[in-house]
């Protein structure tokens, strides 16, 4: 998978890393406060959130420590957490907590939705590759897939990848917003060249931002 909006991905993995810790926090805070006051607190659950604190904080070191590109998914998680931020919010509304209670109430709404929200966000804008085709997603409305077989060729001028079949449709993919547009082209090149597709098929433009032969020729496969 090749990933064409990587700050936006960025963005919405920070944004879940400090959710998860903040959830995390509050949880584990809750359920040591419980087992103190014992007495009047459920013990299953001090002990259930803080086993889901700790989870949460695992999590967030697995998605850091973590060398593939996952989607970092953990609904069933994420709900669980949620459910219990939500019912420490109306246990402490119940003791007279009538301020801390929503932080517990926006903790656990954020948590609930980034857990099914979050592979929309940073899944939104990438490429996906396979032996029979290509696939690319700008957005929950615009996709589009073609086997690589019906491909006429595919060209790249430094910011737009335009991909056209054998009767004559165009694909165009802007790729603006990213990065580093030339790796993403290298390597859908290189794994086009292994599915058939020639030479004079995978085409350099000549533009400003390549305007040597030597950055053309680097992004073309090694085979080329």
């Amino acid at each position: 998978m090749i990933f064409s909006d990587p700050a936006r991905r960025k963005r919405a993995e920070l944004l879940r890393h400090i959710q998860h810790a903040l959830a995390a926090l509050l949880l584990i805070l809750a359920g040591y406060d419980g087992l103190a006051s014992a007495a009047h607190r459920s013990l299953i659950l001090s002990v259930l959130q803080i086993i889901i604190g700790s989870i949460l904080i695992a999590i967030v070191i697995l998605e850091k420590l973590r060398r593939h590109e996952g989607n970092g998914a953990f609904p069933l998680i994420d709900t669980g957490a949620a459910a219990m931020l939500v019912v420490e919010g109306l246990n402490r509304a119940l003791h007279g907590s009538h301020i801390i209670q929503y932080l517990y109430y926006l903790t656990g709404i954020l948590t609930f939705v980034m857990g099914f929200y979050f592979p929309r966000i940073s899944f939104r804008r990438h490429f996906r590759l396979d032996n029979i085709s290509l696939y690319y997603r700008k957005n929950p409305f615009k996709t589009f897939q073609i086997e690589w077989k019906k491909i006429k060729s595919i060209s790249y001028n430094g910011f737009d990848i335009l991909i056209a079949d054998n009767i004559d449709r165009k694909f165009d993919i802007n790729l603006k917003k990213t990065y580093d547009n030339d790796d993403i082209c290298r390597r859908l090149f290189e794994f086009a060249s292994t599915r058939g597709l020639d030479a004079d098929q995978l085409i350099i433009e000549k533009t400003p931002h390549l305007d040597h032969a030597e950055a053309a020729d680097d992004l073309l496969p090694s085979s080329q």
